[in-house]
C-alpha cells in the first residue's frame, strides 16, 4: 500500500527533478549565448563606440555602409530618359562609393590619431616610470584628454585638413546627385535619392557636429583657464595669510 500511495509522488519527483534540470541547462545556454553576444561586441562596435569620438565613427560606418548599398543598387537598377543622363547618374554613384569607403578610412584614422594623442600626453606624464609599468587608463579626466587630444589633430594631422575639405565636396555631389535623379524614373531612381540623400544628411550633420565640437573645445578651454587661476589666487591667498600669522 505505501508504494501505491507513494508512486504518484515519485513520478511528480521525477517530472519536477527533470523540469528543474532542463530549466538550469536552458539557462546555462543562455548565459553562454550572452557572453559571446557580449564579447563579440566588445571586439567590434563596442570596442570602437567607446573610444573617444566613437559615435561618430559608428555613425559615419552605418551611414556609409547604406549609402554604398544603395549606390551600388542604384549603378546596377537606374535607367534614365536619356543616355548621358544614365552616363552621369552612374558616374556619380560611382564617385558616392568610393567617398562612402573614403569617408569610413578617415573617421578610423581620426580615432587613431586622437588615441595617439592622448597616449603621448600620458608618455610625457609617466616619463619618469618604466614603459612597460605605466598606466594607460584616461578615465581619470577623461573629457579634458581627450579635447586636448582632438585639437592636436585639428591642428596638425594632415588626413583632418584633407577630410576638412572633403566634406562638403561630397556635400555638394549629392547635391548634384539630386537634381540628377528627376531626370530618371521614379521606380529606378529610389535608391540613387537615398543614397544622395545619405551623402547630404552625412555631411550636413558632420558640419554641425565639427561646430559643436569646436565650442565644447573652447569653452572646456576657457573653463580649465579660471580654474587654474581660481587655484593660483587661493595658493596665493593662502601663502598670504600663512606669512601674515608668522610675522
Amino acid at each position: 500500500m505505501y508504494y501505491l500511495f507513494k508512486a504518484p509522488c515519485f513520478c511528480c519527483e521525477a517530472v519536477c527533478n527533470g523540469i528543474s534540470t532542463l530549466c538550469k541547462e536552458s539557462c546555462k545556454c543562455c548565459h553562454g549565448i550572452c557572453s559571446g553576444l557580449k564579447d563579440c561586441w566588445n571586439e567590434t562596435v563596442g570596442g570602437i563606440y567607446h573610444k573617444p569620438v566613437g559615435g561618430y565613427v559608428i555613425l559615419t560606418l552605418l551611414t556609409m555602409t547604406g549609402t554604398i548599398a544603395l549606390s551600388g543598387v542604384a549603378w546596377a537598377t537606374i535607367n534614365c530618359d536619356k543616355d548621358d543622363s544614365v552616363t552621369n547618374a552612374k558616374n556619380a554613384l560611382a564617385v558616392a562609393i568610393v567617398c562612402g569607403v573614403i569617408h569610413s578610412l578617415c573617421v578610423f584614422w581620426i580615432q587613431i590619431a586622437v588615441l595617439k594623442s592622448i597616449t603621448k600626453e600620458l608618455d610625457k606624464e609617466q616619463s619618469y616610470i618604466p614603459e612597460t609599468e605605466r598606466n594607460y587608463d584616461i578615465t581619470d579626466n577623461y573629457r579634458t584628454r581627450v579635447r586636448r587630444a582632438i585639437w592636436e589633430v585639428i591642428k596638425y594631422d594632415f588626413v583632418f585638413l584633407f577630410y576638412f575639405f572633403f566634406c562638403p565636396a561630397v556635400f555638394g555631389l549629392g547635391c548634384c546627385g539630386m537634381f540628377i535623379v528627376p531626370q530618371c524614373t521614379g521606380k529606378d531612381a529610389w535608391a540613387a535619392a537615398w543614397a544622395f540623400g545619405g551623402l547630404i544628411f552625412y555631411n550636413g550633420f558632420s558640419g554641425l557636429y565639427f561646430l559643436w565640437l569646436m565650442c565644447g573645445i573652447c569653452c572646456g578651454a576657457g573653463t580649465e583657464t579660471v580654474k587654474t587661476q581660481v587655484k593660483k589666487v587661493k595658493k596665493g591667498t593662502a601663502k598670504a595669510k600663512s606669512t601674515t600669522a608668522s610675522s
